[in-house]
């Protein structure tokens, strides 16, 4: 496609970076927060609820849990190579071209959108309540 990689967003970013909104100067004088802060202030609201969601209804033994602990460094494996796999999918590979036709914002939503019909139609939970997490966890 002759592009580079910074174009797709598949560059190492800087969590000390402070997030800016995409209507900065509705923001100005505003204190920030930096990405690092923002990841993990998310991960430790996410994990929890998802664990909530997901676990309420298949709570494992604790006999299972202990057998399953070695097996956690691979569950993690997967959970990242899922991950990454989702954003290129749904995000890098679209971002970069859509912000450039429709701008930032729109670019946003129209993946977002994607990613949303992407948890309809497959995934675990599909359908509407597939959508609605997938749509909490990208905004």
């Amino acid at each position: 496609m002759g592009k580079l990689r910074r174009e797709f967003f598949l560059t190492r970013g800087e969590l000390s970076t402070p997030v800016k909104s995409i209507k900065a100067e509705k923001n100005q004088g505003r204190r920030s927060i930096t990405w690092g802060t923002l990841g993990l202030i998310l991960g430790l609201c996410i994990a929890p609820l998802t664990l909530l969601f997901f676990g309420l209804g298949n709570l494992p033994s604790a006999d299972i849990l202990v057998k399953a602990l070695p097996l956690f460094p691979a569950a993690l494996l997967f959970a990242a190579t899922n991950a990454f796999a989702e954003e290129t999918q749904h995000r890098a590979s679209l971002l970069g071209d859509l912000q450039k036709v429709v701008g930032p914002a729109q670019a946003i939503w129209l993946t977002a959108t994607f990613f949303g019909f992407a948890h309809y139609f497959g995934g675990a939970p599909a359908g509407i309540p597939g959508v609605l997490i997938a749509g909490l966890l990208d905004c």
